[in-house]
């Protein structure tokens, strides 16, 4: 996404510039905060992002831990933004060399270790603003970590600058008149979770992706969970796109494999591909590269946890989705015609 320049007034100072992009916004504000521990009962983790800007710590404005080893405080944004730009408000009341050496991490981990560091604060005073520019940075996480001494930490605001991460989809190579043989299907699944959430929900032509609609599937928290159709016959497919669930729970989705071939026994079929990362009605495009098959499974391996589908309308094609799930499938007919 393009950037612009802009250049930030802090008091009587001028701020670094950071490059910024256009309509971007404070996202801290609609996020959630935690800190490694609770100091004093005031210095709640959410004062950070609570748009209150003072930095007296008796105005209830501010964070406090206490003596962590590290001490760290954490945003969860919801949803994967690129971020241009962290401004941080030190305490003025006193205490501002507390906030030295900290360092700023971004990235889709909660583990401030396994992100990405945008940059620390190398020196402070009483009420000193930090504008750190991360540069695109992408992640649902932002995490400030004092690494290396047990200190309190203290912020007065952060402020999280950027715009919901759009990369585009990978284009995966098709092939014309592909349509979607998945209606014509049958679906299957490793259990029925709840009476409302049949398999063949997700195939149903109802685009409903709310739950307690009646357009989704659901199993229990089986070892593993799996969903799958039967295309009655085989074909070529190009490419999987998932979808996953906006009203809770994307998280589940995780890990999730997509295999194809002639056997209804997953493990005798080829991956198509894993969702490694996830977010509240994230979309994860898979490149098929023709994969032959006549059943299409989804499968949480490693671990008990429920796998949900439902299914919805897509530009050029009627497509499924999984609120942990399926968005698209497309392909071809072996031989004979296509698939999607």
């Amino acid at each position: 996404m393009k950037m612009i320049d802009l250049f930030w007034l802090v008091g009587l100072c001028l701020a670094r510039a950071c490059q910024r992009f256009p309509n971007e916004v404070n996202v801290a504000l609609q996020g959630t905060a935690d800190q490694s521990s609770l100091g004093h009962d005031v210095g709640l983790a959410s004062h950070a992002i609570d748009g209150n800007h003072d930095s007296i710590y008796s105005k209830e404005s501010c964070t406090h831990t206490n003596t962590d080893s590290p001490s760290w405080w954490r945003v969860d944004l919801k949803d994967t933004y690129e971020i241009s730009t962290v401004i941080i408000t030190n305490r003025k009341d006193c205490c501002h060399e507390r906030l030295q050496g900290a360092e700023i991490h971004i990235g889709d981990s909660p583990d401030a270790s396994k992100n990405a560091r945008c940059g620390t604060i190398t020196s402070t005073s009483p009420g000193s603003v930090h504008t750190i520019c991360c540069s695109g940075l992408k992640g649902r996480y932002v995490n400030v970590v004092l690494r290396g001494k047990s200190q309190y930490l203290t912020l007065c605001e952060v402020e999280v600058f950027g715009v919901p991460n759009q990369d585009p989809a990978p284009e995966c190579k098709r092939k014309p008149n592909e349509v979607n043989v998945a209606l014509q299907g049958t679906a299957d699944q490793s259990s029925l979770g709840h009476d409302v959430g049949l398999a063949s929900h997700a195939i149903d032509g109802n685009h409903d992706s709310i739950y307690s609609k009646e357009s989704c599937t659901h199993t229990n928290t089986d070892s593993p969970s799996w969903w799958r159709v039967d295309l009655k016959d085989t074909y070529e497919i190009s490419t999987v796109i998932i979808t996953n669930r906006k009203d809770c729970c994307h998280e589940r989705l995780q890990g999730a494999e997509i295999h194809i071939g002639d056997s209804p026994d997953v493990s005798k079929n080829a991956r198509c591909g894993v969702v490694t990362d996830t977010a509240p009605g994230s979309v994860h495009t898979f490149c098929c590269d023709e994969l032959v098959g006549r059943y299409v499974t989804i499968m949480i391996p490693g671990r008990k946890d429920y796998l949900t589908l439902y299914e919805r309308l897509s530009r050029n094609a009627v497509t499924w989705d999984i609120t942990h799930g399926i968005h698209s499938l497309f392909a071809l007919q072996k031989e004979t015609g296509y698939f999607q």
